[in-house]
């Protein structure tokens, strides 16, 4: 008996009905999956608390580095990469760490170079309050900080961007023009005490003298819509727009949010997500929709299928086609993971999409937070069957995946960070873990 699993899921097959079992993982060390995909890397151990990671070259020398942070203490690390020559040893050394700012209840990051001197920087929001029904009215501050260089490891500078309740997710992007940067800004809920609100979304306009300046512009774009925002992508979608489109998941599901060729901001509801309520009979909050949404590419075709994970904090693995007779979006439940708390809150928390074995088609990947936790890995073989593989690669907390090549091999690798949150989850070992991308090329295979 191996420690891989392989399951495969067909359409309307009696196939869904069978438990998921998952392999066992030690916590120390590298992973100890036989014949693993992927091999496991500490970069940092024993965390205060985990939540948020971010992955890019952040001292300019050429590696990925990352940046992580929970929302408790608020101590936003810079994990230097060691290098190449390091990560491929036998024994990997931990990465350095770098405390780079201290913040209140840090929540969502994004990076860019907003100064344009040549170095990246990030955006985040923080003071967010305890959990989301308890958001403080005057909190949901944005900053960006400016990257000091490699030389100075202390500090990070902050700036001043705005405002805003309960904010939750920050993308950047060229939304309404292909010349200046601007910042998509969405709050997770519209009030706080009361999570099922309408929420107010808006875009920060990147100012020209960025330096000198107290604050962004903002503009609203809607305020009529979206119900319990989690995430975003954003991406390139020439069908509806000359610029970058934001897809959207919420308690609506799944949404394009782009500005349009007439001038105008459009939202396409593509998709319902989880629309049942049965698992929330006895439970504090319900949640509909879906959680993360992300766009699968398969050859030519950057949006073959949507990946999703659903609804609100849940359990339950979706993928979405688009059926051309009706032109609606197809929903196939692939698996249900876990159970709903007393709270309401399920056991995944992301999703995203890469092609990780050069195949040219994009598989994905899904964090679980809490048990039964850790990564899966899912490669579609057959869309028009709905035919996919489902390995289980980590079995370690995993609040986000960051895809980025650590080891300078070419080939794309990914990292996690344990979620360690009160009032939602808490592990009790929350870590930051590298995962590299082995050969031969990731397939699925039947336990023996």
């Amino acid at each position: 008996m191996t420690n891989k699993f392989y399951l495969q899921i067909a359409k309307h097959s009696w196939l869904l009905l069978l438990p998921l079992l998952f392999s066992c993982s030690t916590p120390d060390g590298n992973t100890k999956y036989e014949d693993a995909p992927f091999r496991q890397v500490a970069v940092s151990e024993k965390l205060q608390d985990g939540y948020w990671l971010e992955s890019a070259d952040f001292d300019a020398d050429g590696d990925a580095d990352l940046i992580g942070y929970g929302l408790t203490m608020g101590l936003i690390t810079l994990y230097v990469n060691p290098g190449a020559e390091e990560l491929n040893g036998e024994d990997p050394a931990l990465w350095e760490s770098r405390l780079i700012k201290e913040l209140k209840q840090p929540v969502g990051m994004d990076h860019a170079d907003v100064d344009q001197d040549g170095l990246m920087d990030v955006v985040i929001c923080y003071e967010y309050g305890e959990t989301q029904k308890t958001c403080l009215r005057d909190g949901g501050k944005i900053i960006w900080m400016k990257n000091p260089g490699p030389e100075n490891k202390g500090e990070w500078e902050d700036r001043y961007i705005g405002q805003t309740m309960a904010m939750h997710r920050l993308r950047f992007g060229k939304f309404t023009q292909n010349e200046n940067l601007e910042l998509l800004a969405l709050p997770v809920v519209g009030d706080s005490g009361d999570i099922h609100t309408i929420i107010p979304i808006y875009y920060y306009e990147k100012p020209e003298q960025v330096l000198e300046v107290d604050r962004w512009p903002r503009t609203l774009i809607d305020s009529s819509f979206f119900e319990i925002i989690h995430d975003a992508f954003i991406v390139k979608n020439p069908a509806l727009s000359d610029f970058d489109v934001a897809l959207i998941a919420s308690q609506q599901g799944i949404s394009w949010l782009y500005y349009g060729r007439d001038q105008k901001w459009h939202i396409d509801n593509i998709a319902k997500g989880a629309t049942s309520l049965e698992d929330y009979e006895n439970t504090e909050d319900w949640f509909t929709g879906t959680n993360t949404a992300c766009p699968g590419k398969i050859g030519e075709n950057p949006f073959a299928y949507i990946a999703a994970l659903e609804p609100f904090h849940g359990g339950i693995v979706s993928t979405y086609q688009h059926n051309p007779a009706s032109w609606e979006w197809d929903r196939f439940v692939l698996h249900k993971y876990g159970e709903i708390d007393e709270q309401g809150y399920g056991v995944g928390h992301f999703v995203i999409t890469q092609d990780l074995d050069g195949d040219q088609n994009e598989e994905f990947l899904v964090a679980f937070p809490r048990p039964p936790k850790g990564v899966l890995y899912v490669k579609p073989l057959d869309l028009e069957q709905n035919l996919y593989d489902t390995l289980r690669v980590s079995g370690e907390s995993a609040a986000r995946i960051t895809i980025d090549d650590y080891n300078l091999d070419g080939k794309p690798d990914f990292a996690t960070i344990g979620y360690n949150v009160p009032g939602y989850y808490e592990d009790p070992s929350p870590r930051v873990l590298v995962f590299l991308n082995n050969e031969p090329p990731l397939t699925a295979k039947k336990e023996e």
